[in-house]
């Protein structure tokens, strides 16, 4: 009896270790021929759940007691649409006694292009980084030339410009004012933003760094509407944070012709921040009454702009115009439409867009980007922490081809002769703030467009 315990043991493991089964799942995209690597897998049994990633060579893997207890299998891909399989029954190939075999087609997430698709696997490079000084901001002025703004520990006690090319300085000057942010204008000059005052930031013929105060309030009164400019004409708007509608005009600087383009509203939102005039206290509403004699505008607006602003509500407008070659692109994300003009404002084109739909599910940042050497336009998502990018199709308005960047909460984006920037800090680390660039998965040819390149010395 006390040799039959063992061989019993041994018999009962030998079952075990027979029942157990290996699931191979492979992926494979037959738009290039290719197999996909890096896809998260979570297999669903009856009683267990097991998430795995794909390899180099597209497979995954899996231990199982039974094919019977295959429920489903989710698979996620930043680059291919997300897919769950059920229909095992009719898929699994025996490839070994102990093997099961499942293929997997992965459908490309965008419209498929001519030829193959390349995708970069390249790590993101350094552009610069110290271990004294956190960059807080940065703007691309010309070919490999970056002004930064940087601080040592925080933004508001003291900070720092440079100018900075090729992995060297040229020149650093002190901030004399608690500074915010940098702010480009339409003729592509830096703009640093402090609390109460502007300083436009000037290169001379050697290289060294100079400031020129602005007062703030002319800045965004007279310079900040400005969209662009075109030999003789310039484009503006009347855009307003506190007004859920705004207008894009253009006036001739030559025989001063001025002409309305396009007006831009959120109708519902002007909906509410109208409405919000019936619901206010009777002391507000004398004082709105009394705002609208003196100056004319509606007592709603006065309410609106003073109290609904201010709620959890209310969205600023978001509807960007750039200008390629001889074209402007207006973006009207309430009507669902991408206009073309001409450099008249005459309409050439106008296509529905649908990549701002469904914010929650797509984690659309409200947020477009132009390159500033190509002059195509990127739309910028956000999901799990890590932030996808999408080519918007000038001849359709579709976004496509979505590349995800290589960090998670990545910060200031802003895109360059196919490449992209970002400030980033890897968390809970002693790092300071570096700036990175990254290379897109498109390769576009120069176009005529403000780049900055062109700032004032």
């Amino acid at each position: 009896m006390r040799n039959a315990i063992p061989f019993f043991l041994f018999l009962l493991t030998f079952a075990s270790y027979a029942q157990n089964i290996t699931l191979k799942v492979e992926l494979y995209d037959t738009d290039t021929d290719s197999k996909v690597k890096n896809a998260n897998l979570l297999l669903s049994l009856k009683n267990e759940k097991i998430q795995t990633s794909s390899n180099a060579e597209g497979f995954a893997y899996f231990n199982i007691q039974s094919k019977e207890d295959l429920i489903s299998l989710s698979i996620e891909h930043y680059i291919f649409k997300d897919t769950l399989f059920t229909s095992f029954d009719k898929s699994l190939k025996m490839v070994h006694d102990d093997t099961l075999l499942l293929r997997i087609d992965c459908e490309f997430d965008g419209l498929s292009q001519e030829g193959v698709t390349i995708f970069s696997n390249k790590l993101p490079d350094t552009v610069f980084g110290s271990k004294e000084l956190s960059v807080a901001d940065f703007e691309l002025i010309g070919k490999n030339r970056i002004i930064l703004l940087a601080y040592e520990k925080k933004l508001k006690k003291g900070s720092q410009i440079m100018l900075y090319e090729n992995g060297e300085i040229l020149s650093t000057l002190r901030v004399p004012n608690k500074a915010e942010k940098l702010i480009r204008d339409f003729r592509g000059n830096v703009h640093i933003q402090c609390a109460k005052i502007m300083y436009t930031v000037y290169v001379d013929e050697y290289d060294a760094l100079k400031l020129g105060a602005i007062d703030k309030s002319y800045y965004f009164k007279y310079i900040s509407p400005i969209v662009d400019t075109l030999q003789t004409k310039m484009y503006f708007s009347n855009y307003n944070p506190d007004f859920p509608a705004m207008d894009y005009m253009y006036v001739d600087k030559i025989d001063t012709t001025y002409k309305h383009l396009l007006n831009i509203e959120d109708e519902l939102m002007m909906d509410l921040y109208t409405s919000e005039y019936l619901w206010v206290d009777v002391r507000t509403k004398l004082w709105a009454m009394e705002m609208e004699s003196k100056t004319g505008i509606d007592k709603r607006i006065w309410v609106g702009a003073n109290y609904f602003t201010q709620s959890i509500y209310y969205e600023e407008i978001y509807a960007p115009m750039f200008m390629r070659n001889d074209s402007l692109f207006v973006f009207d994300h309430y009507k669902e439409y991408m206009f073309v003009l001409n450099d008249d404002g005459e309409k050439l084109d106008s296509m529905n867009i649908y990549y701002h739909l469904d914010e929650r599910r797509t984690g659309w940042e409200k947020l477009l980007l132009q390159d500033h050497v190509t002059g195509q336009i990127y739309s910028v998502y956000e999901k799990m922490g890590y932030t996808y990018i999408k080519w918007i199709d000038p001849n359709t308005g579709e976004a496509l081809r979505s590349q995800k960047l290589h960090f998670r909460y990545v910060d200031k984006l802003e895109i360059r002769d196919n490449k992209i920037y970002y400030v980033y800090r890897p968390f809970e680390s002693t790092q300071k703030k570096f700036l990175y660039e990254e290379d897109l998965i498109f390769d576009f040819e120069a176009a005529k467009v403000l780049n900055g390149d062109q700032v004032m010395n």
